[in-house]
């Protein structure tokens, strides 16, 4: 099966960032038939952090936030950076015409006029697909609280 070459972005360079760079690395590993993947940019509050991430991992760009979203490549984002601005950056990057794809960090949003907001964002953007992680769920620690 031919894929199209997604052209990822991440937002923010921290400790989930690189579990998510690992894990786009190793696909080959795992999967043969895995296509391409143009790691376009990464971007953080820290310029060093991005920097140093974007060395270690092979993307292209180093950038800020502003220039970010003007990226007219990017059409899979990584939404990676803290908690508290999960709700802006996915309205940020819905709002970038390219992007097909979000992949954002749990929690989504942590108020009403956020939730809000969100639903606002997949109304005016129903093309876009939006995948929330909750990559601890099925860990032994969590599994054993939620009983």
């Amino acid at each position: 099966m031919a894929y199209q070459k997604p052209v990822v972005g991440f937002i923010g360079a921290g400790g989930i960032a690189h579990s998510h760079a690992y894990a786009l690395n190793s696909m080959t590993y795992y999967y043969t038939d895995s296509p391409e993947i143009v790691k376009e940019a990464v971007c953080s509050a820290s310029r060093e952090s991005r920097e140093l991430f974007a060395k270690r991992y092979d993307f292209r760009h180093s950038v800020c936030t502003d220039d970010f979203f003007r990226n007219e490549r990017i059409d899979t984002v990584f939404i990676l950076g803290p908690n508290k601005v999960h709700t802006e950056h996915l309205d940020k990057a819905a709002m970038m015409p390219s992007v097909k794809r979000i992949y954002i960090e749990k929690p989504l949003c942590a108020t009403l006029d956020e939730e809000l907001k969100i639903s606002q964002i997949s109304e005016k953007r129903k093309d876009l697909k939006i995948q929330v992680g909750f990559q601890f769920l099925f860990s032994p620690a969590v599994r054993e609280a939620l009983h």
